[in-house]
């Protein structure tokens, strides 16, 4: 029997309602070989109604409302805190989320649960000792620009990886992927979730990495910028002139910074995934 967990992040009730028929190919493929356990985080801002459609429509899934923050990473950190707590074991994880771009999320989804033939093929494909994780080829990516590197080394040394922050390796841009399940264990198991949750962002975080690139226009010497930096810099001058320290803010306020969708934590995160995979010794499938 593969047992196989599901961990979607449900922050969007329009595209959660795209999404279905992928997780209904998820749950067609069960047979007796095959158990999927699915867990959805939902955000608590949803309507009592939205709330309701969603328990109604998956009604064997396991529920939990969160705050917004985090994006999808903070439903990652839910679901397997969950699992690590009642010492839940599985052989597989698939990761999904709302994602807003319909074009790019389909090619994200297609490729891993675009139908019940395709979840078998995947799960052919994981059963070989070697690999580890499966995505989509057409979001297949490197971390080229520099934009992460510095949340990206951070977890890195934070998790132990022999794999340097400046190698290419080969990630999937959206976060959508087919993954080992002992792979994250081996990642966040000797750590405590809510370590690893008061880091991420919401609209009171101070990212500092973010806060460079999306207001660059006023920071006058940028490669020189660090933590400490960015952070003076921001309580000595970019608080007074209205700049936001984290992407939350800058959404809901529409001030003078950027709208950057880029280079927060939970961008190292995407990337540690993959860093992680190759670096505990299994390959990477792109499909």
């Amino acid at each position: 029997m593969k047992r196989i967990l599901c961990i979607f992040h449900n922050g969007n009730m329009r595209v959660f309602k795209q999404m279905e028929m992928y997780i209904d190919n998820l749950l067609l493929s069960q047979n007796e070989n095959i158990e999927v356990s699915l867990h959805i985080c939902s955000l608590n801002t949803f309507s009592k109604k939205d709330i309701e459609y969603v328990q109604r429509r998956f009604a064997s899934a396991y529920h939990s409302l969160n705050e917004n923050m985090g994006f999808d990473i903070l439903s990652v950190f839910t679901a397997l805190n969950s699992c690590k707590s009642e010492n839940q074991q599985f052989d597989y994880v698939v990761k999904i989320h709302t994602k807003s771009d319909d074009e790019v999320r389909d090619s994200l989804l297609t490729s891993i649960l675009g139908s019940v033939d395709q979840i078998k093929i995947i799960l052919d494909i994981l059963a070989q000792e070697s690999t580890g994780l499966i995505g989509s080829r057409e979001n297949l990516h490197y971390n080229y620009d520099k934009k992460n590197y510095n949340h990206l080394k951070y977890l890195i040394d934070k998790f132990q990886i022999d794999i340097s922050h400046e190698k290419s390796v080969p990630f999937v841009g959206g976060t959508m992927f087919w993954m080992k399940f002992d792979i994250l264990k081996k990642l966040f198991w000797n750590h405590q979730f809510s370590d690893l949750t008061e880091e991420l962002n919401d609209e009171t975080s101070f990212d500092w990495n973010w806060y460079i690139f999306a207001n660059e226009d006023y920071i006058d010497s940028k490669e020189s910028m660090n933590k400490d930096k960015a952070l003076r810099h921001y309580e000595c001058y970019g608080k007074q002139c209205g700049l936001s320290p984290n992407l939350f803010q800058a959404v809901k306020h529409g001030n003078k910074t950027s709208i950057f969708r880029d280079g927060m934590i939970e961008h190292g995160y995407e990337r540690l995934f993959s860093y992680a995979t190759e670096s505990f010794g299994y390959q990477q499938c792109f499909l």
